[in-house]
């Protein structure tokens, strides 16, 4: 899968400027937390959804490391359903140690 040029670059730099934003969420009242946590996720989760988690063949570098930040971040910012994937994909290496 190929993404259009301005589409990685205009979400890298959402990617940057939320992260710049994350230390703040140790310093807010819980309401304002969740309301971050519950944007990012909004952010993220619907470009986790349209790349997947497992590479394709033709992806170009832009869109591996798009699927990665998204990913990380859609993770750090707890999303559930970024999580019960992360989950699915743990459980067998776990199970067969």
């Amino acid at each position: 899968m190929t993404l259009k040029y301005d589409e990685p670059l205009a979400s890298f730099a959402l990617q940057y400027n939320l992260r710049r934003y994350t230390p703040a969420f140790f310093e807010q009242p819980e309401e304002v937390v969740k309301a971050l946590q519950t944007f990012g996720v909004a952010l993220y989760a619907p470009i986790v959804e349209r790349l997947g988690w497992d590479a394709r063949p033709g992806d170009d570098y832009q869109t591996v490391r798009l699927r990665q930040l998204a990913i990380s971040r859609s993770l750090a910012l707890e999303d559930p359903a970024a999580a019960a994937e992360a989950g699915a994909y743990t459980r067998p290496l776990l199970s067969s140690t």
